[in-house]
């Protein structure tokens, strides 16, 4: 019932009365948990869980069977044993090592430039270039590398657009035209 179409429209009327002073946000909530919460309870204790399914492989840590489950994001391979072994098979998805530039990060000076790919959100798929130090150092660009150096600073050359331009656009500022 809470994601059929006329349980939105009636939730934007409410939101609407709240929004105009007309309902007491509070009292809506209030409402609405003491409905909802009961139904949570009971699902959580009635309904049926799934169970992992087993895949016929041998955990290399503790020797327990290994079973496929699901997660947020998506399928995994794990030992049958958790919590006492925490064993999650590597996805054979996972890309290759990202590229090692060997130039210096900008921002924190200890890690190097990697290329990597986007795994999720609007630029999946697309390559960006990251410190080697993240998580401590979060420095990232979009552009990704020509895999050259630059002719006037030996930064890394990235494309921007059309253009091929130095990494450290304001102290280099070299372009290739």
């Amino acid at each position: 019932e809470f994601i059929s179409s006329n349980y939105s429209k009636q939730m934007e009327n409410v939101l609407d009365k709240v929004a105009s002073n007309k309902e007491q946000g509070e009292n809506v909530l209030r409402e609405f948990y003491d409905y909802f919460t009961p139904l949570v309870d009971h699902a959580s204790h009635k309904m049926d869980k799934e169970k992992p399914e087993e895949t016929g492989e041998i955990c290399p840590k503790c020797g327990h069977k290994m079973v496929l489950r699901h997660g947020k994001y998506g399928p995994f391979e794990a030992c049958s044993n958790f919590p006492t072994c925490k064993y999650i098979k590597p996805s054979e998805e996972k890309a290759d090592k990202p590229f090692d530039t060997g130039i210096v990060c900008p921002e924190c000076g200890k890690g190097t430039l990697l290329e990597r790919v986007a795994k999720k959100g609007k630029n999946k798929g697309n390559y960006f270039l990251g410190c080697s130090n993240y998580p401590s150092c979060k420095f990232i660009s979009p552009l990704p590398s020509t895999h050259q150096h630059c002719p006037s600073c030996n930064n890394l050359l990235v494309k921007d657009g059309e253009h091929v331009r130095c990494l450290d656009d304001v102290g280099c500022g070299y372009q290739e035209s």
